[in-house]
């Protein structure tokens, strides 16, 4: 025994969306949207492929590597080292800890994480 209003049986259609103001244009010129501007060309942030992205062409990756290594350097962002620095200092933390008390980390244990 059901108490209350029956429930519908589907959603309501969803609101349609506004377009585009003139502000929204603005602040997109401004932050290099649409184009892209990358080291590779691509936009990213969305599934048009435009949008934001803070890689700029003239970083040390494509000034100091060779031009079939760039590539590679992007896909493993070897200009923004912040997932290694997450994981390696943890890592060194606790192998320190792990060291017998009044001796250093072992070198090898250390480097198979830096």
């Amino acid at each position: 025994a059901a108490d209350g209003p029956p429930l519908p049986s589907s959603p309501p259609p969803a609101p349609p969306l506004a377009a585009a103001s003139s502000t929204d244009a603005a602040a997109e010129s401004k932050c290099g949207g649409g184009s892209g501007g990358g080291v590779s060309g691509g936009g990213g942030g969305g599934l048009d492929g435009g949008g934001f992205t803070d890689i700029r062409s003239d970083m040390w990756l494509s000034a100091r590597m060779p031009a079939w290594l760039v590539p590679y350097g992007e896909l493993a962002r070897w200009d923004r080292p912040i997932g290694t620095w997450l994981l390696l200092w943890p890592c060194l933390w606790s192998i320190a800890l792990a060291a017998p008390a009044g001796t250093p980390p072992d070198p090898l244990l250390c480097s198979l994480f830096a």
